[in-house]
């Protein structure tokens, strides 16, 4: 593959990647939740046994003081709870979701999975 041909695939992969991303946060919007929230409990959701700050700030390559805020944030509103198995514990709490963010994580799988097919579609074209 020349270096133009690997430009423009480069290029189409970043346009998908933002019209994606685009219309997934067009069709969550509802939730009333920050990027940060829905990227947390759509990790947390493939992980039942829970996450840390640092894992979970890992898996989706942001600031862990970020996530932690954002941990802070997702439970006030009841949507995580930290793993019963680490209470008592100071450090490497593991964040798991709740029953309401187990429901609105599968929640937001279903209405974004039109969106999703629409992306896969266009990546095999």
């Amino acid at each position: 593959m020349t270096a133009d041909a690997l430009q423009r695939l480069f290029l189409t992969m970043e346009n998908l990647v933002k019209e994606y991303r685009e219309s997934a946060n067009a069709q969550l919007s509802d939730l009333d939740l920050r990027g940060a929230e829905i990227v947390c409990l759509q990790t947390l959701m493939y992980h039942p046994d829970g996450l840390s700050v640092s894992d979970l700030a890992g898996a989706s390559e942001r600031d862990k003081a970020q996530i932690s805020r954002t941990m802070k944030s997702l439970s006030k509103k009841g949507y995580v709870r930290e793993n019963p198995e680490d209470a008592g514990r100071q450090r490497k709490i593991r964040w798991q979701l709740s029953g309401l963010g187990e429901q609105t994580a599968r929640g937001m799988l279903e209405k974004n999975a039109a969106t999703w097919e629409d992306f896969s579609q266009r990546l095999r074209s």
